[in-house]
Parts: structure tokens; C-alpha cells; sequence
């Protein structure tokens, strides 16, 4: 069952089940006169292993032990770790900052390391360069759990949608930064439901999710009236600020684990684990609760219910991600259209030209950009075409929301693409125009957006006698000329009677993709697929 749900003034816990612990005498005792009562160590996740207990006891250290934790637990761990140092009589043991994640990553890599971090994923432990570092962190030892849910500010309550790809693909969502929040990067890896690929309809909303990205849910909560992602603890620590829902299909969680710095040895690491054995005591159990964390299988009041799955593997992880850097990166395209007098035959008898077709489907795919993208049209052909010249340039690139005239530079762009039909006849000076095109990116390069060129061409060069470049010629100048650290992809597509191997080479010449379609309406889709899967 799905619910949507307020925050609660106060996240409490739900009243536990009895927990049975048998000791021998001597360790009740121990315990006992410890000030901790009766302890019960806790598994991964945090819930409950009767076959581990300890006492808080350690040697007071040197100097402070240093825990770095997500600011959404960073208060229960303060509180329970100054309880340990209390009852040991080893006043400011431990020091807790209250620290986003990836900025604690960019600490631990910068070698300014705490002795414990508890971030509020495992995930982050995979940022952790270990040569920059000197150190390899593991992901540690599960703590709480908090599932990610759609939270809104307004006062009623988010309905919850189908799943998190229907979510984001609404238009009523925004995301924080995925580099730097995990609630939002979850709820991307949901909506990708373990997909590599991004179909065209996804993809283009995907993209202009991807240009109005928040600092963080924080910034979120304060200045939008659209639904985002956040954790369930959050809602509830929110005073009935927001209310949550749980897409139907289900969702992922955030979990919070303890990781200890690997190169501790001694009194000190002797203390940290006394300090994860509070946090998983009753009593710590207790306060994770009340503060809105789910332990292991038990659940704060207020809790939605929800089917909560896994995390993809790290190979599917990784292929989401570069996609998402693709798309969160501002594009600044030159898209270039074949007009030789193949493109004028019908898509199928009676129907309407490739021409025709595939300016339609472009500029279908310039609806779906955001107007912080700068896009740009050519069209080529041949000197005996009605251009008379190999190619021409119909729209300069710009941002789309550059004014241009009494319009703007996408209503200047949607005219000229539908009217590439008018330039249709001559032969196909592909390798010319390609170099060309190139060259004009790469002259023009601009440092902060994903620089690129679409060829979109349904024939083989056949401009004899005229070109001045053959395929060898062009892909050793491309090779010769692209650059790792300004590059300038070229996503090729191929129709009807294009040649796909010399297309391949040229796509290949600049480290991205070619594409053979049968129906020029697909060209929105692959477009959006060869822009979002290439990232510098």
C-alpha cells in the first residue's frame, strides 16, 4: 500500500517489540555498571544480531576522536557520543561536524580526513579517490535508513505518481544537483529502473530536468512549488512543514553507515567502535528513531509504506551518471541537414519525403530543449544543388532564447528546419561539409557547455571531381584535430541508402556514436540518445 503523507510536529518511534537478551551474570553486571544498561549489537543495516554485544568502555584518546556525518544525523550522533564520553569520564572524546557528503568526499581526497564518516549513502564511499586520499575507505557499517520520497511544501499532499521515471517526467519535479545531493541522484537511478538507455519522450524531459537543477532539497523546499525528492526523515523533522508521497512502483533508500578512517590502530580505533556499539544500544536505536531513521526493521512514526528496493549494481551506476553529465551539461549543437535529391523520395509510397520527415522529427527534438541550449542549422549538398555551394549556413548558433528579430532564436530555428525542404536537390558533399562543420565548433568552442555537431544525411559523398577531401583525408584530420580537452563530438545519422561504414569512421574519428535509422522519425530519439550518452 502507497500513502502520502505530512510531516509530523515530532518523528517518534513506533513502540518496539519486546527484545529478549540472554547474558551471563557477570556481563549484566559489567554493563550495567558501565550506565548503558543492556547492549545489543546490530547488524549491517542496523537491525538487531543477538550473537554480538560489548561494553562502551576505552582508554580516554590522546585527542578528540573526529566524526564527520551528514547534517540530517549529525545531532543523534553528537548526542549519543557524548553520553559514551560521559559515562567513561573522558570529557570532548569525540568532536561532530555536521557536513554534506560531497563535500566531505572533497575533504577526505584533500587528505583531511575525520576518524569516522557517516555519510548519508554508501555510494559516496566510491568517490573517494584512494591515491589522492592515501587510503582506501570502505562503505562501512549500516547505522539508519531513511527511504526517498516526493516531498511538496504545499498544503496538500503530494499524490503519488506511477514510479520515479513518471516523476521526473512530468514537469512537476526538480532535482538538487545529483553530484552533491543523494536523494535526488536515487530517485534518477529509480526512474532508470536498471535501463542503460534513455528512450527519445524520457530523454528530452530527462534534459530539461537536467538544466533547472537546485544547490540542494534545502534550496528546494524554499523556492519551489514543485514536488522533489528527499528522505522520509527529512518530511518528518519537518514540523508538517512538507508532505510526502512513494511512487507506486516503489522506491530506493538512503542508508547511513559508519566508516572508519582505515589507518587508525590503537586506543583510537578501540574508541570508535565503542562509539558504533552506542549508536546501536537501545537507546540509540531509541533516538534514531525518534529523530525519523528507520533501524533495521523498525520504523519511525509517521513512517509511509512502501516497497523499498536496491540500489543497481556499480556498472549500471556508472553508465546513469555519464548520461546525466551529458545531460545536465549546457548543449551548443550545429546541426546539419543532407538537401541532395535523395532526401526529396518518399519515406514510403505516397507518403511524405525523408526531408520532410526528418525535419519534423528535429524539430520535435528542439521543443524538448531548454533555452539555455545554443543550436545552430546547415544544410548541404552540392554546387549544382539549389544552395550552389557544398553548404550553407540557414540559422548561426545561439542560445534558443536569444532574441532574434521580433522572435527568438527558437522560432527562427522551427521555421528554418521546417522549410529545408526548399533546398532539396544536387549530390551529397558530405566530407567537405563534415570538415567543415567541425572546424566552425572547434574554432567556436565554448568551454562550458557540450559542444557538438549531428549530421543527418541519407547518401554517400558523391560530389566527384568538386570535393577536396576523401574518407581517409577527413578522419585523419579529425584525429588529428579533436581534442580530450575541448572535444567536438560528431553523432552521425545515417538514412535510406547512407554509408554506414564511413559514417561510423567519422563518428568513431571523435570518440562518439553512429546511428542507421529506417525511419527518419526516429532521428529525435537517436539524437537524444548519442548527446546524453557521450560526456567529456
Amino acid at each position: 500500500m502507497n500513502e502520502t503523507r505530512r510531516g509530523a510536529h515530532r518523528a517518534r518511534r513506533s513502540s518496539p517489540t519486546a527484545m529478549t537478551i540472554v547474558l551471563t551474570a557477570a556481563g549484566v553486571v559489567a554493563l550495567a555498571a558501565a550506565g548503558y544498561g543492556v547492549v545489543q549489537a546490530l547488524d549491517a543495516d542496523g537491525s538487531a544480531d543477538p550473537a554480538a554485544s560489548g561494553t562502551p568502555g576505552f582508554t580516554c584518546p590522546a585527542s578528540p576522536i573526529t566524526v564527520t556525518a551528514a547534517p540530517a544525523i549529525a545531532p543523534v550522533i553528537q548526542a549519543q557520543l557524548d553520553s559514551v564520553a560521559q559515562a567513561n569520564s573522558c570529557a570532548d572524546a569525540f568532536t561532530v561536524t555536521a557536513m554534506d557528503s560531497a563535500k566531505a568526499v572533497d575533504e577526505i581526497n584533500a587528505r583531511k580526513a575525520p576518524d569516522v564518516w557517516v555519510p548519508d549513502a554508501r555510494s559516496w564511499a566510491t568517490q573517494v579517490d584512494p591515491q589522492r586520499a592515501r587510503a582506501t575507505w570502505l562503505d562501512g557499517t549500516g547505522v539508519a535508513t531513511s527511504p526517498v520520497v516526493l516531498a511538496s511544501a504545499s498544503a496538500d499532499a503530494t499524490a503519488a505518481p506511477a514510479s520515479w521515471k513518471a516523476a521526473l517526467a512530468s514537469g512537476d519535479t526538480r532535482l538538487a544537483r545529483l553530484e552533491e545531493d543523494a536523494a535526488s541522484r536515487a530517485a534518477y537511478l529509480a526512474a532508470r529502473d536498471g535501463s542503460t538507455t534513455i528512450d527519445e519522450a524520457t530523454g528530452a524531459k530527462f534534459i530539461a530536468l537536467a538544466q533547472t537543477l537546485a544547490p540542494g532539497t534545502a534550496k528546494l523546499a524554499q523556492t519551489t512549488d514543485k514536488s522533489f525528492p528527499t528522505t522520509e526523515q527529512a518530511v518528518l523533522a519537518s514540523n508538517g512543514d512538507l508532505s510526502m508521497s512513494v511512487p507506486k512502483q516503489g522506491t530506493l533508500a538512503l542508508d547511513y553507515r559508519w566508516a572508519t578512517n582505515p589507518t587508525l590502530t590503537g586506543a583510537r580505533l578501540e574508541a570508535t567502535d565503542v562509539a558504533l556499539k552506542a549508536l546501536r544500544t537501545p537507546e540509540g536505536r531509541t533516538a534514531l528513531l525518534d529523530a525519523g531513521f528507520r533501524v533495521g526493521d523498525a520504523k519511525p512514526e509517521g513512517a509511509v509504506n512502501a516497497k523499498v528496493g536496491k540500489l543497481p549494481d556499480a556498472k549500471t551506476q556508472t553508465v546513469a551518471m555519464q548520461q546525466w553529465g551529458g545531460l545536465a551539461t549546457p548543449l551548443r549543437l550545429l546541426a546539419v541537414f543532407d538537401v541532395s535529391g535523395s532526401m526529396k523520395a518518399p519515406v514510403r509510397a505516397g507518403g511524405p519525403s525523408r526531408a520532410e520527415v526528418a525535419s519534423r522529427a528535429a524539430n520535435q527534438a528542439l521543443g524538448s530543449m531548454p533555452p539555455t541550449s545554443q543550436v545552430g542549422v546547415w544544410v548541404f549538398s552540392s554546387r549544382s544543388g539549389p544552395i550552389r555551394a557544398e553548404y550553407r549556413e540557414v540559422v548561426p548558433v545561439r542560445p534558443l532564447g536569444a532574441k532574434v528579430g521580433s522572435g527568438t532564436q527558437r522560432q527562427v530555428l522551427s521555421t528554418a528546419i521546417s522549410g529545408v525542404g526548399k533546398y532539396v536537390g544536387g549530390d551529397t558533399a558530405l566530407y567537405d561539409t563534415t570538415w567543415a562543420a567541425f572546424d566552425k565548433m572547434n574554432s567556436s568552442y565554448d568551454d562550458g557547455s557540450v559542444n557538438a555537431v549531428a549530421i543527418i544525411t541519407d547518401g554517400v559523398d558523391d560530389n566527384p571531381g568538386r570535393g577536396d577531401l576523401n574518407l581517409t583525408q577527413l578522419v585523419e584530420k579529425l584525429r588529428a584535430e579533436y581534442s580530450h580537452d575541448k572535444p567536438v563530438p560528431i553523432v552521425t545519422i545515417g538514412l535510406g541508402e547512407a554509408d554506414p561504414a564511413a559514417l561510423q569512421a567519422i563518428s568513431l574519428a571523435t570518440e562518439t556514436q553512429s546511428y542507421l535509422v529506417k525511419d527518419p522519425s526516429d532521428i529525435g530519439r537517436v539524437l537524444v540518445d548519442g548527446l546524453s550518452s557521450w560526456r567529456d
